[in-house]
């Protein structure tokens, strides 16, 4: 007897309130064209489809080594380990427009924001009309590593292998998402062909050794085919628009098991099912600090917390193939989805791909805030170079168009078996910067504007010893 299960994700969604190989930017001008290799974990075929980029499937060992060989190249005060390290918008900005007006390539250091592994403070300073003696401002904070370059052409920190905070995606961020507008992509199946395969199923449950089992299933993913992906709110040749699309497509391995995170005790979704659970699911990433607090002006803002969580849906498919919740959820849809949120960061530290997007996260919510900051008169800094498409355009990679779909198994008691066809995931963050969820802080922030950097300069380094004093 054959016990079958089908998950089906879809659309990773992120709904806001409010990109050549190496580090995308550091090339200057057009930084890597229109189709060129994108970095990181996927690689992308003439037609579209995707794939696992092996050559960022490093070994522990081999990634130590390249990290530490990176390390004893690194030179001068940027490349160091920072607890916190500020970057100023208005000063990088200005610096940007120096190096482009003197034919000069944007460096690393720029691409990367100064090293910055993670987004942990954003605070507005000044104002427009300079009244205050200062201009304009928005410091954005957080620790900090030398940069290395992994094979597949993702920036890193030589400490943790974390990915850096990239300007292109606070660039594409900063001109396209406004508005309330979603972001994000969908993994979507051929409707005719979802039914086609679930013609096949039940047509096909008797097998009578657990080999002619798995044949079924790797059978049914062919009558699935390809799904499509579809990007919108951001250009889907920009690299975050790829970057959302691999922490969709490694999820689905993580699901199904086909590869192994490396995180003690985690455990696929394949191997959760039971015999007979006959349902589709869906899987998604929602939004998920654990606060986002605020001084009482509303002029600095401080994130913590692991920025994803995953979330589960039983579905029903009809026999043309549309999709609908189911009434309830079995009990492994809400196990799986538990076990993976407890253990995101443990996921992140090994799956890097999972880390790009929490720095998404980031990016996006300070995207968020800065304009509702903007439209609420306390944030008075205006984008001009940053704003400009033609002056500084962001890179541009060849578009994902279809994902193959995939398929595991495993025999389940005496007889059985359970194998997966599985989509993609969602995220929706239309909520992140509801007033019930920012909590304005009872202690103080560290200081941020620069005390004592000569000669001025757009990043430095701060103690996290000295009161809140940003106004």
């Amino acid at each position: 007897m054959l016990t079958r299960m089908m998950v089906l994700a879809t659309s990773l969604i992120l709904l806001w309130s409010c990109g050549t190989t190496g580090p995308v930017m550091a090339q200057g001008g057009n930084q890597g064209g229109n189709g060129g290799t994108p970095p990181g974990g996927i690689l992308i075929d003439p037609d579209g489809s995707i794939r696992r980029n092996e050559s960022e499937s490093l070994s522990s060992s081999r990634l130590k080594k390249l990290l530490s060989d990176a390390k004893k190249k690194t030179a001068g005060e940027v490349d160091r380990v920072s607890s916190l390290r500020c970057v100023s918008l208005q000063m990088l900005e200005k610096e940007c427009n120096r190096l482009l007006t003197a034919g000069t390539a944007l460096p690393v250091e720029i691409a990367c924001l100064a090293g910055l592994t993670r987004i942990d403070y954003v605070c507005f300073v000044g104002d427009s009309d300079s009244s205050s003696g200062e201009e304009a401002d928005v410091i954005l904070a957080g620790p900090a590593e030398p940069v290395a370059v992994l094979p597949g052409g993702r920036a890193v920190g030589t400490e943790s292998g974390r990915p850096v905070v990239l300007l292109d995606d606070f660039l594409v961020a900063l001109r396209n998402v406004r508005n309330l507008q979603p972001v994000g992509c969908s993994f979507d199946p051929d409707p005719q062909r979802l039914a086609a395969s679930q013609q096949y199923l039940n047509q096909n449950q008797q097998q009578n050794s657990v080999r002619a089992g798995v044949k079924m299933f790797e059978r049914m993913a062919e009558v699935l085919g390809n799904w499509k992906i579809s990007v919108f709110g951001v250009p889907q040749t920009s690299r975050m628009a790829l970057a959302m699309v691999e922490a969709d497509y490694m999820l689905k391995q993580l699901t199904l098991g086909r590869e192994n995170p490396g995180v003690r005790g985690f455990r696929s979704q394949l191997m959760l099912l039971k015999p007979g659970e006959d349902i589709m699911r869906r899987w998604w990433f929602v939004i998920s600090y654990d606060a986002i607090e605020t001084d009482s002006e509303r002029r600095c803002f401080h994130l913590s917390g692991s920025r994803i969580q995953l979330k589960g849906q039983d579905e029903v498919t009809d026999a043309s193939g549309n999709r609908r919740d189911a009434d309830t959820n079995r009990k492994s849809t809400e196990l799986y989805a538990s076990q993976f949120t407890e253990k995101i960061d443990e996921l992140a530290a090994k799956v890097i791909a999972f880390a790009d997007l929490q720095n998404l996260i980031d990016v996006l919510t300070v995207n968020a805030i800065i304009r509702r900051s903007r439209d609420e008169g306390v944030c008075q800094w205006n984008p001009g170079l940053f704003a400009d498409e033609t002056a500084l355009p962001a890179a541009q990679f060849a578009a994902p168009a279809f994902v193959p779909s995939l398929s595991n198994a495993r025999t389940a008691g005496r007889g059985f078996l359970v194998g997966l066809v599985a989509g993609g995931v969602s995220v929706d963050t239309r909520t992140v910067l509801d007033p019930a969820h920012l909590v304005t802080a009872d202690r103080e922030f560290p200081v941020l504007r620069p005390v004592s950097v000569t000669p001025a300069r757009w990043w430095w380094d701060v103690s996290q010893e000295k009161p809140l004093d940003n106004r």
